[in-house]
């Protein structure tokens, strides 16, 4: 008897060697439709700066993943069957079942009654139409295969003023693994089974129906239509792009029927298998446990106020942009002014260290336009890099002489001090 356990100790142990782990991180681009007001793009595009400032990223070992976005992350580990919520501004946390994890944290939503009534019928009135197809693109993303996975969601809505009906069409391009790359690569394989144990919260039609199913009169159609969007298994779409385009919308001019009012891109930014440390699925030192609700209940409020958007104001550059290589006559950017990065205390209390690189254009004038993180280290490290570089001032790049923009990567690196040796 003895003899078995041990082999089955060993077993196990063998098996969690075997796992390989896997980093996902997705970049997100925002573009409005000239028929949307400057004032109100601008408004949406900060908030999406702000919810979106390290993009969104996914870390897999085995049956355990954790995700990193917006101002809570979140670490399943599938075979216990718990969802572990962390709250990077509070340095809380709280472990509850995944059973019932979505009905908990949509329990707190409180509807007004007149909302209420008008979401039902609003929804008595809609009509709805959800199609999929693969229109037969494929791509190559981070040496991985992709079939494009289309879904058309077409929603008409009565006008309030009286005019022609409201139309909103949403065409969503999912970059799906081919099946045979599911193979190739376990670790998409491993992102799958932790997805799929999420169940209800990963599915979003199944979220969708629990919080306005009630309001919409038994409505279930949009619910249908959202998931045609869950319909992939748990494999995670390497590149998904939305397209919303509306028509005749009060108040607005009319939109055109080719040009979208809105696009979203999330683009992979970040494919590696590179060994992750244990801290990645463990709580951090010094996070004190909490009922779930008070980590979810300033779930919306910390959208704003968490993550705050980097420090320069200045719109994207959009200029011409040179690159420094043997031969270009252009010269590399020079910095003349680089304070280092602050430590985010959370990070700190957990031991995280590393770099974490970013991308940028420097200007003809000096400054840092464009930021982007391209190698992530944690999203709290992400903010502060991002915070830091975007301080930083350089002598410019020249081309015959005349300073132009550069693009540029910088490496951004937090050690933490050790102590003194004891004598």
């Amino acid at each position: 008897m003895l003899r078995r356990k041990f082999a089955l100790v060993l077993a196990l142990v063998a098996s969690e060697a075997a796992w390989a782990d896997l980093t996902i991180r997705y970049s997100v681009d925002m573009k409005f439709g000239a028929a949307v007001p400057a004032e109100a793009a601008a408004t949406a595009k900060q908030q999406v700066s702000r919810l979106f400032a390290a993009g969104m990223s996914t870390r897999v070992r085995g049956p355990r993943c954790a995700t990193s976005f917006g101002p809570l992350n979140s670490i399943l580990d599938a075979t216990a069957g718990e969802i572990t919520l962390l709250s990077p501004a509070t340095m809380q946390f709280a472990t509850v079942p995944v059973a019932g994890y979505t009905e908990r944290v949509l329990g707190q939503q409180s509807i007004p009654p007149e909302v209420r009534q008008a979401i039902q019928t609003l929804f008595q009135s809609l009509s709805i139409d959800a199609q999929s197809d693969k229109p037969g693109g494929t791509a190559v993303i981070s040496g991985i295969r992709t079939e494009d996975n289309r879904t058309t969601i077409s929603l008409g809505i009565p006008n309030p003023a009286g005019g022609p009906a409201i139309t909103i069409r949403a065409e969503i391009h999912r970059w799906m693994p081919a099946d045979a790359e599911l193979s190739r690569v376990p670790q998409l394989k491993d992102m799958s089974g932790c997805m799929t144990a999420m169940g209800s919260p990963g599915d979003p039609s199944a979220a969708f129906q629990q919080l306005l199913g009630p309001l919409s009169g038994g409505s279930e159609k949009l619910g249908s239509a959202l998931k045609e969007l869950s319909a992939s298994n748990g494999v995670p779409a390497l590149k998904t792009s939305l397209d919303v385009f509306l028509t005749a919308l009060p108040g607005l001019p009319a939109a055109s029927s080719a040009e979208p009012t809105l696009a979203m891109d999330f683009n992979l930014a970040e494919f590696s298998t590179d060994p992750l440390p244990d801290s990645v699925f463990q709580i951090p030192e010094g996070y004190k446990s909490a009922p779930l609700e008070d980590l979810t209940k300033g779930f919306a409020a910390g959208l704003t106020q968490t993550r705050p958007a980097p420090a320069p104001q200045r719109e994207d550059y959009t200029g011409p942009i040179e690159r420094a290589r043997p031969g270009s006559g252009v010269t590399n950017p020079v910095p003349i002014y680089k304070p280092e990065p602050k430590y985010d205390e959370g990070a700190r209390k957990a031991k995280i260290e590393g770099s974490v690189v970013v991308s940028m254009v420097v200007d003809a004038e000096g400054a840092t336009r464009n930021l982007k993180v391209v190698r992530s280290l944690d999203p709290r490290l992400d903010q502060k890099a991002l915070e830091a570089v975007s301080t930083w001032k350089f002598t410019p790049g020249q081309k015959d002489g005349k300073p132009v923009a550069v693009a540029a990567q910088i490496e951004v690196t937090f050690r933490l001090l050790k102590p003194p040796a004891q004598q």
